[in-house]
């Protein structure tokens, strides 16, 4: 549940990015906006995918390899 939410949070923030984007098309800070969005989207989105289908137990051993 709480990768879902996490899933959600992001959504919703690039969400409301393009839409911000959208509301500036008439200016050159359109083009900034949407190469920030696809950044984040290619930055964020595997991420996201990754941690929602790797099982939780490998989640852990790396938490316990990276902890020390």
């Amino acid at each position: 549940m709480q990768y879902f939410l996490l899933y959600l949070c992001f959504g919703v923030l690039f969400g409301l990015i393009e839409f911000i984007s959208v509301l500036f098309i008439r200016d050159g800070r359109s083009v900034l906006l949407k190469a920030l969005y696809g950044l984040f989207t290619v930055i964020f989105w595997p991420l996201i995918i990754f941690v929602l289908f790797v099982p939780e137990r490998v989640l852990c051993k790396w938490r316990r390899v990276l902890d020390g």
